[in-house]
This record gives structure tokens, C-alpha cells and sequence, in this order.
């Protein structure tokens, strides 16, 4: 009754100083109060010491209480055997800091969940799951952080994810890799909840260790193996994709018009951060830049049907480019080519003999005399043909010179 009372409180800590070992008497109790707080924690359990030389000798130096879940920093010598009975409430979480712990979960026989079992293995990270039957070899010394959370919390969290109400208990693997980036970025997380609260006197505000809570759980639920991960992520992916293809086509419709990310978001009907989530996992980049290479698409198209005398600044400040130098190393960096460079290429594919558009063509007897736009050598020339030619050059010079 008294847990069910501090469950319903706003999140708090309580803060249990280690006692210092003088005397055998302190050392067995601090012993007697960690046993106590521990079976608070994993239920109903039995340790046994089993080293030949030291007795094993159980402390802690903090344990947090918040409404969804209890941690309890243990730390021991001597080495032991923990039986623990299952626990039908909670999910127990064993993170390893120093020593180790070789972990044995059974399942309590049931026809509704599998049978998950890690038969003598060491994990740093080991989740127990309500109904299992957890038996552990702990080292000669060592620590460990022991996290209990909350069945109900796990299941309106894996509920609120699905929409709908659960059929049957959430059941995880037992192992967690900590070498995974969600392994690593729920210890950090779980530390960082932990350091915030030791010390004497250490405040931390409800707000702030809710929304903590409920990160954990997020990432937890989403994150690790459970026998509902296929079903978030077909629900997860598929509602992204359809945010993405209302998304693009909102984008595709205004790209002359100068659109923000609050627009696309408002177009969607979601919230901006989930909107970037879903740019980010299916097309590898941000919304407002799948807008800016939407638009660099749509100029690289006009530019590649342009007509000869159109201009690259009239195309690009349609779509929202001011800045020439900033639009032409984008549009190098997505095409691999300048703009000048497709505009050119799309002239000489219009022009292929590379004659100029506004070249005419002349009378015919003239243009006999003209070779390729060059005039002739002077010695196929008849000797008047050659005087009358140099006499007229002289005048033009004369003339040009007389302007």
C-alpha cells in the first residue's frame, strides 16, 4: 500500500546515503536495508552466498521512485546466487556497470506468451519480462543499476503506439545491445536520469523527470525487440509514407510560391518534427530540402526546353533563387554541370552545324566568292581581280581611319 501511495505522487527521489562499513555490525545493516529495498523492487527473491572466503555483502548508495518506475543502484562482494520469483506487475531491467552477471530466465508455462529463455548467458543488459523466473551468478564484485517499470506504464505506451487496445501482454527479448545506437542512447539516458537526482538535497522538477520517463519508454517500446515490433513498425512506416506522399505533392503544386516548413506541415496535417522523420527515413533528407532539389529539377526541365533567347536569372527567380552564386553551386552539385552548361548543350542540340540563328542566307553570286565565311587566296585570283580587291581595302582603311 505504501508504493501504490508513492506511485500516485508526482516523480520524486529518495536518497539513501551508504552506510560506512566500521564495524560487522553496520556491514549487516546495510545489508538487511538493501535486501529489504530490493525485494520492494524484484518481488519475492533468495540469495546465496557462495564464495569460499568473503561473505557476500549487499549496498547501495541511491534508489529513485518515480510514478512509472524504481531504480536501485546495487553493488556487492562476495559472489552470490539470486533466485527470483516471477513478478507479474513489472518489467525488471538489469544494466551491469562493474563485474558481472550470468543471467538464467524461464517462463512460467502459459498459452497466451512464448517462451523466451537466456540460459547462462552474461549480457550487460538483460530485461525480465511480468511471469518469468529470473536465476543469476554474480561475480566476486561488481555493480549494477536494477530498473523496475511498470507493466501498466510499458502497455499504455505500446497502446497509445498502435491505437488500439493490447491483445496480449508486451513480452521482450531478454537481451539488450548496448553496442547498438539505441542500446547506447538508452544507458545514456537512463545515467543521466540517475546522476540528476544523487547528492543531498538534489532537486529535480516533476516536469523534467516525466518527460524523461517517457522518453525512456518511448525508445524502449519502439526500440527493442518485442513480440509487437513488426506491427509498429508496418503502422510506423506505412503512416510516414503516406505523410511524405501528401507531403511531395503539396510541394509540387507550389514550388513558384514561397512555402516554409510550418506550410508543408499544416498542408499534412502533422506536426513538423514527424514530418521531418518521415522525409528523413524515406527519402535521406529534410523536407524544405527535397523542396530546394524539386525546384532545381523543375528549372533543369525549362532550361533543357528553353528557347534560344531565354535568360538563366528569369528562370531561377521564379522559383525563389536570388542569390545567382549559391543557385549555380547547388545546381552544379545536384546535375554536375552549370546551368550555362544546359542551356548551352540544349542550343547546339537545336543548332547542330553550330551556324549562328540569326546567319541569312545571301544571293548566290556573292556567296560564290565567299568560302566558308572566309574570303580566297589572293593567288587564285586573276592579277585585275587582285588589284581591283587591294584597292577597295585601301579605301575601307581609308575610311575607317577618316571616322
Amino acid at each position: 500500500q505504501r508504493m501504490r501511495k508513492l506511485e500516485q505522487l508526482p516523480a520524486c527521489h529518495h536518497h539513501h546515503p551508504r552506510t560506512t562499513v566500521g564495524s560487522l555490525q553496520n556491514v549487516d545493516r546495510d545489508t538487511d536495508r538493501t535486501s529489504a529495498l530490493l525485494a520492494n523492487i524484484i518481488g519475492e527473491h533468495q540469495i546465496r552466498s557462495i564464495d569460499p572466503v568473503v561473505t557476500s555483502q549487499l549496498c547501495h548508495s541511491h534508489h529513485l521512485i518515480t510514478t512509472n518506475f524504481q531504480i536501485l543502484d546495487l553493488q556487492w562482494q562476495g559472489a552470490f546466487h539470486l533466485e527470483q520469483d516471477p513478478l507479474d506487475t513489472r518489467y525488471l531491467i538489469y544494466l551491469v556497470l562493474a563485474g558481472s552477471l550470468v543471467h538464467t530466465i524461464a517462463t512460467v508455462p502459459s498459452p497466451s506468451q512464448p517462451e523466451p529463455c537466456l540460459n547462462g548467458q552474461q549480457d550487460p543488459a538483460t530485461i525480465v519480462n511480468p511471469g518469468q523466473k529470473l536465476s543469476s551468478l554474480a561475480s566476486s564484485a561488481g555493480k549494477a543499476l536494477v530498473i523496475a517499470i511498470e507493466r501498466d506504464s510499458i502497455e499504455s505506451t505500446l497502446s497509445s503506439l498502435l491505437n488500439r487496445p493490447l491483445r496480449q501482454p508486451a513480452i521482450f527479448a531478454p537481451s539488450i545491445d548496448l553496442t547498438s545506437e539505441l542500446g547506447q542512447s538508452l544507458k545514456k539516458l537512463l545515467q543521466f536520469l540517475w546522476e540528476s537526482t544523487q547528492g543531498e538535497g538534489a532537486a529535480t522538477a516533476s516536469l523534467v523527470m516525466q518527460k524523461l520517463e517517457q522518453a525512456f519508454l518511448d525508445c524502449a517500446v519502439e526500440g527493442l525487440p518485442n513480440n509487437y515490433t513488426e506491427e509498429l513498425l508496418y503502422q510506423t512506416d506505412g503512416a510516414l509514407a503516406c505523410h511524405v506522399r501528401k507531403a511531395r505533392a503539396f510541394i509540387e503544386s507550389h514550388l513558384h510560391e514561397d512555402i516554409k516548413l510550418g506550410d508543408i506541415a499544416a498542408a499534412t496535417q502533422v506536426c513538423s518534427r514527424l514530418l521531418q522523420k518521415a522525409f528523413s527515413h524515406h527519402c535521406g533528407c529534410s523536407p524544405m530540402r527535397f523542396l530546394t532539389q524539386s525546384r532545381l529539377q523543375r528549372i533543369r526541365q525549362e532550361l533543357e526546353a528553353a528557347p534560344s533567347d531565354i535568360k538563366i536569372v528569369d528562370v531561377m527567380m521564379q522559383y525563389g533563387f536570388t542569390q545567382g552564386g549559391k543557385f549555380a553551386k547547388e545546381y552544379q552539385q545536384l546535375f554536375g554541370e552549370k546551368p550555362s552548361e544546359t542551356l548551352k548543350r540544349r542550343r547546339q542540340s537545336n543548332n547542330p552545324d553550330g551556324e549562328s540563328p540569326l546567319w541569312q542566307k545571301i544571293d548566290e553570286p556573292r556567296s560564290a566568292r565567299v568560302i566558308g565565311g572566309v574570303n580566297p587566296p589572293l593567288t587564285d585570283r586573276p592579277f585585275g581581280s587582285s588589284l581591283w580587291w587591294g584597292w577597295r581595302r585601301f579605301f575601307n582603311a581609308r575610311t575607317y581611319l577618316a571616322r
